[in-house]
């Protein structure tokens, strides 16, 4: 009986003493700061224009082009990004076979080839390049000239080349 005694109060005794613990360590957390556990704070930071745009370049191989030689659109971006190429043609048109969408590949490039040779296409090209990746978008524009065999390499003026007739 007197085990029973013993172990009845040692037992009323953890209790008890938990039960002042856990009421003391409530009140320690009311009262005490946040835990910091590194020295950054893990939030989204504030959206900017700076913090949407992409790291975006692009290049064309040529800036001049003569009938039937081969253009070359160099993209260099992030890894994975969606691209939108748009190819605008002298007389505004967009549908074309170079008017693609695509994805940058793992090292961030994309490259497009094509031949143009058809004498109602001479003149001022603009290539627009959009870039996108979650919500940051990136886009940058280049242009290039179509020209005939019989044009100089560099035209005098920077304006439109008007197409020859055959």
């Amino acid at each position: 009986m007197g085990k029973a005694i013993r172990n009845t109060f040692f037992t009323v005794l953890v209790i008890a003493s938990t039960a002042a613990a856990v009421g003391w360590d409530r009140q320690q957390t009311r009262n005490n700061d946040p835990i910091v556990i590194s020295e950054r704070v893990l939030t989204s930071p504030v959206t900017t224009e700076e913090s949407l745009s992409l790291p975006l370049t692009l290049r064309l191989t040529r800036p001049y082009v003569k009938l039937g030689q081969i253009q070359s659109i160099l993209v260099k971006t992030v890894p994975f990004a969606r691209l939108k190429v748009v190819v605008i043609n002298p007389d505004g048109r967009v549908n074309s076979t170079q008017t693609v969408q695509a994805a940058a590949d793992e090292l961030g490039e994309y490259v497009s080839r094509f031949k143009l040779n058809d004498f109602h296409d001479l003149g001022v090209f603009q290539v627009v390049v959009e870039a996108n990746l979650d919500t940051q978008v990136s886009r940058v524009k280049a242009n290039f000239v179509l020209q005939s065999w019989t044009d100089p390499i560099e035209p005098q003026d920077a304006g439109y080349i008007y197409p020859l007739v055959p």
